[in-house]
């Protein structure tokens, strides 16, 4: 029972955790970012209201086993069927994850042919997620499921490590390639993206590697399904978490960051407003200001084209995304 129901449960102690972490950042989000694009506070919300039927899917297979089936041990290897809507439902969310992810890595380095791997990766994760439900909704238990569609299961889960590396990958390598161009003043804006986009990628990959090395090795209990349910919850904490630190972002680099915006609209590019502005110190709040006869850019070396926002200082680089 430890590694079935109580792997169960305490799988679901992290989920209801992490869904109410999503909660939360999701509502700090829309209260501190009310201009971003309807496209990015359209994602959110899709990724908060799949988290939230996740969760409660999970929650209803953990009632059906230790409430309505009391007694029946058989329904242990027989779970409900809500057990694989979870697959799909997680597989959607991850999915808006990731696209918008591989879109971001594109409006970063501008690489194509890089962005559309990540893009077909991700679908192909997602119908993979979707056979899973499909093909598993038929069969009477557990074991039938994992003997039949363990590999595909396997294959959805390296094709997501796959993709987190090649995201983490290309902007990391783009930051460094940039910071070895910028001046002093932006060297230490470009180091805390890069730690910033470790640390968001490093997670996704070691929860997908932990589910496929439980599966071989503890394949007939629930561990590495409880392991697995979280992994949706933690791309979306991910999203929210890139979403929402470029308030704390700001507010720590001071008037480094006012040097650095340019580079961070390349990493979250859809994020800032059309409008010029700064920041104001005492609240970090976006501040709209014209300024003329400014002197020459501190972005020095970084060619004009490969901006793709207005530098706070010389508004010299076109419009912002």
């Amino acid at each position: 029972m430890d590694s079935t129901l109580g792997a169960l449960e305490i799988g679901d102690v992290f989920n209801v955790f992490l869904a109410g972490m999503v909660t939360i950042q999701a509502y700090y989000y829309y209260s501190r970012f009310p201009d971003d694009s309807k496209f990015l506070k359209w994602i959110v919300l899709a990724v908060w209201v799949s988290e939230l039927a996740q969760t409660s899917t999970h929650l209803h297979v953990l009632y059906t086993l230790t409430v309505s089936h009391y007694g029946h041990p058989i329904a242990i290897v027989e779970p409900p069927k809500s057990l694989l809507s979870t697959v799909a439902i997680g597989g959607f969310s991850v999915a808006l994850v990731q696209g918008f992810l591989a879109f971001r890595v594109y409006r970063f380095i501008k690489i194509l042919p890089l962005a559309l791997l990540c893009w077909i990766l991700t679908v192909l994760r997602f119908v993979g997620c979707l056979a899973i439900t499909a093909n598993g909704i038929p069969m009477t238990s557990l074991e039938d499921i994992t003997v039949k569609w363990g590999w595909l299961l396997i294959v959805v889960h390296m094709i997501g490590l796959a993709n987190d590396v090649l995201v983490t990958g290309g902007l990391c390598f783009s930051l460094v390639r940039s910071k070895r161009q910028a001046r002093t003043k932006m060297k230490g804006a470009i180091d805390k993206l890069i730690v910033w986009s470790l640390e968001t990628g490093l997670i996704t990959v070691l929860c997908s590697l932990l589910v496929v090395i439980l599966f071989f090795t503890k394949r007939h209990n629930y561990v590495w399904i409880a392991i697995y349910s979280l992994s949706a919850k933690l791309y979306s904490n991910s999203l929210l978490a890139i979403l929402n630190g470029r308030m704390s972002l700001r507010a720590d680099m001071g008037s480094e960051i006012q040097v650095a915006h340019s580079t961070l609209s390349r990493v979250v590019p859809i994020f800032q407003s059309t409008e010029p502005s700064t920041l104001d110190s005492s609240t970090g709040n976006s501040v709209l200001q014209t300024r003329s006869n400014q002197p020459d850019c501190e972005m020095g070396s970084i060619k004009k084209e490969e901006m793709s926002g207005i530098c706070l200082q010389c508004q010299r680089h076109g419009p912002l995304v």
